[in-house]
C-alpha cells in the first residue's frame, strides 16, 4: 500500500496558511505590547502630573509622593493586555483620565 501524496499546489497552500497565522499572531503580540507601553507611558504622565515632580525628583512644588505600583489586566479589542504596571500615590486614591 503506497501512502497518497498531497498535490503540489495543496502543499503549498498550507504552507502559505501556516505562515499567514504565524505572522498574524507575531502582529497581534507586538500590538499588545504597543498599547501596554502606550498606557504605562500615559498612567507615568499622568502620576507625574498629579505628584508635581519626576520619579525620584527632589522639589519643593511636589504635592505628592509616589507609592510604588500595582499591576492590572486589561481586556481590549485586540485580547488580554497582562500586568499593567499601575502607579500608586500615597495620600489618597485617585482615578486616572486614560481610562476615561
Amino acid at each position: 500500500m503506497k501512502a497518497q501524496r498531497l498535490p503540489q499546489d495543496r502543499i503549498v497552500h498550507e504552507v502559505i496558511e501556516n505562515l499567514q497565522e504565524i505572522i498574524w499572531s507575531k502582529i497581534g503580540s507586538a500590538v499588545k505590547n504597543l498599547i501596554k507601553t502606550f498606557i504605562e507611558n500615559l498612567l507615568e504622565d499622568e502620576i507625574t502630573a498629579i505628584a508635581g515632580a519626576q520619579r525620584y525628583e527632589r522639589s519643593l512644588k511636589r504635592k505628592a509622593y509616589r507609592n510604588g505600583r500595582y499591576h492590572r489586566n486589561l481586556l481590549t479589542k485586540y485580547g488580554l493586555i497582562d500586568a499593567i504596571r499601575v502607579p500608586r500615590v500615597g495620600h489618597a486614591g485617585i482615578e486616572f483620565n486614560v481610562f476615561d
